[in-house]
This record gives C-alpha cells, sequence and structure tokens, in this order.
C-alpha cells in the first residue's frame, strides 16, 4: 500500500509535515537539519527550495537547479556539495549518527579540522 504525502506538507519547520513523516521514520526520529542553497532563480528572482526529493530549485521554475548546495547541521555544521544526491546522502548519515549514538554523538567530529582526530591529538599525547 503506497502513502501520498502531498509535497507542500513536507516543508521545514511544518508541523504538519513532521508529524505526518514522524509515524514512517518512528518515534525519535532525528528530523534535524537542511539542504538549502543561497543562489536565486535567473528567470524571477525567487529563492531556490529544496523539494525534498531530487534537487534546489525554483518553485515556479522546477527545471532551473541550484548548482551550490549547502547541508546546514545544527549550529556548528555546514558542509558544502555540488551534487543533491551526494547532499542527501550526507544530511541522512549525520541523522542517523545522531539518532543512533545520541550520548556519543558529537558535531565537532565532523567539522573540517576535525580536533579530535588522531592525527591532531597525538602531538599533544606525545609531548606530555
Amino acid at each position: 500500500m503506497k502513502v501520498k504525502i502531498p509535497h507542500e506538507n513536507l516543508a521545514h519547520g511544518s508541523k504538519r509535515g513532521y508529524n505526518r513523516l514522524s509515524q514512517f521514520l518512528g518515534e525519535g526520529g532525528c528530523m534535524q537539519g537542511v539542504i538549502y542553497t543561497r543562489e536565486r532563480c535567473p528567470i524571477c528572482g525567487n529563492r531556490m527550495k529544496d523539494n525534498l526529493r531530487n534537487a534546489v530549485c525554483c518553485p515556479d521554475h522546477p527545471e532551473i537547479r541550484a548548482r551550490r548546495i549547502f547541508v546546514k547541521f545544527g549550529r556548528g555544521h555546514s558542509r558544502k556539495f555540488t551534487n543533491y544526491d551526494m547532499a542527501s546522502k550526507w544530511l541522512n548519515h549525520l541523522r542517523y549518527e545522531k539518532d543512533e549514538r545520541e550520548e556519543k554523538f558529537d558535531i565537532k567530529d565532523y567539522s573540517a579540522k576535525r580536533p579530535k582526530s588522531v592525527q591532531a591529538l597525538a602531538p599533544l599525547y606525545l609531548k606530555e
């Protein structure tokens, strides 16, 4: 049995969309994070939005897609992508990690500088 959820109910920040999605994710499913772009449609000037399926595009011109896509997860993590599929996979990975490793999950592990990596901590350990 296929359940069809109207697209307008799935917008980020929509309580109705989250409640309808939570029944498929199960209780406590992490929905933190967003895929977005700073680009605007060259035809109408509207902001491009994530259609939650396959692209970040203009709502009025779905054939116009963003080239620079960002994943934002919490306050401390943002990563740039050029491919929607890779951005979606990364966001799903972060959500999964947050769900599965609630106590141990630290967004700093995924930062560009990786302050907790062995390579960063080894010189400090060897000095002592």
